[in-house]
């Protein structure tokens, strides 16, 4: 409900009421005035929850097929939308039965909906957030894994694997254990991680290469159709769910209250350690040759935080100004 009550007051748009969602508990106080007419007789709600799971099962065996529709239409029948975490039991009955599924493809599939409709029937919500929306190569990052459970369930947080690690963090710590209250608190882990010198900087994978003509390169041929690129930095949460474990990966963004949009989140990107940003936002020039500007370079905020730039970044802004030649890239035809 306060999820609900935030997008509420962020729609009165010229009040500038935007505020952030909030996820843990809030405790209200209510005196009935009225009670309302009794449920009975009225549609009961949808019970298509798991439809995702029983479709495009064609392609497994007719054996393993009729058992994951069996699973799927027990779970369905039994589904109860004002307590979705009973049906986890079953949920985690059709879990295993995929792991005998021949067909690796089909079975890491149905294995992930599977998983995304446990955590919703759990209530469970998990997130990673970042103090910054960029980070350069060789910078640091402080990014803040979070987890809330807001149903009856024993959720335990076993280990988080944070971007540019090898090794996990192990945990071992309960995200909420069963009670009668709606939710626990959130559970947070935070970790500053270093960026890697030669990470690239993030760009659109249809302008990593020089276009030609009508054509924009891909050189990886998987990404093509594919709306924006995979994100830079990930989280991954293991968990445990009545005893089932669990591997959800969630990519790292940079929160923030818009006082008229309300919550806004956008993805952390890794930017080049030095970045030039002209006075004008639209540049054109008549021919292709290369145009002189100034403007003082943009350089990430490292001191802000208390930490130095790397060695490559020193010196740098000493100067009010410094001299920028825009040249035509190879294979452009120029500058725009």
């Amino acid at each position: 409900m306060a999820t609900l009550a935030a997008d509420s007051r962020s729609m009165h748009k010229s009040q500038g009421f935007g505020v952030a969602r909030a996820r843990g508990p809030i405790v209200e106080y209510f005196k009935v005035l009225d009670e309302a007419a009794t449920m009975a007789g009225r549609r009961s709600p949808s019970r298509h929850a798991v439809r995702g799971p029983r479709a495009h099962v064609g392609s497994l065996p007719s054996k393993a097929a009729g058992l994951l529709r069996g699973l799927t239409d027990k779970a369905a029948r039994a589904f109860d939308a004002t307590k979705p975490y009973a049906s986890i039991p079953a949920l985690l009955a059709l879990d295993r039965a995929l792991d005998a599924a021949p067909d690796a493809s089909t079975r890491a599939q149905k294995k992930r909906e599977v998983a995304d409709l446990v955590l919703a029937c759990a209530g469970l919500f998990v997130e990673a957030t970042a103090a910054a929306a960029e980070v350069a190569p060789g910078h640091e990052l402080e990014i803040t894994a979070s987890a809330i459970d807001r149903a009856p369930v024993k959720v335990t947080l076993d280990e988080l694997r944070f971007p540019f690690e090898s090794a996990g963090v192990s945990v071992g710590k309960p995200v909420a254990a069963p009670r009668p209250t709606p939710a626990g608190a959130a559970l947070e882990i935070k970790r500053t991680i270093r960026v890697p010198v030669t990470e690239p900087a993030t760009t659109p994978y249809w302008l990593e290469a020089p276009p030609e003509p009508g054509l924009y390169r891909v050189a990886d041929a998987r990404l093509i159709g594919a709306p924006e690129n995979e994100p830079a930095l990930r989280v991954a949460f293991g968990l445990t769910i009545a005893g089932r474990t669990f591997t959800v990966v969630r990519a790292v963004r940079y929160k923030w209250t818009d006082p008229v949009m309300g919550e806004r989140h956008r993805p952390v990107t890794v930017t080049p350690l030095v970045s030039v940003r002209p006075d004008a936002s639209v540049l054109m020039f008549p021919d292709a040759g290369p145009r002189a500007l100034v403007r003082a370079p943009g350089r990430r905020r490292a001191r802000r935080r208390g930490r130095r730039p790397p060695r490559a970044a020193r010196g740098l802004g000493r100067r009010a100004a410094h001299g920028v030649v825009l040249a035509a890239a190879p294979g452009r035809r120029g500058p725009r």
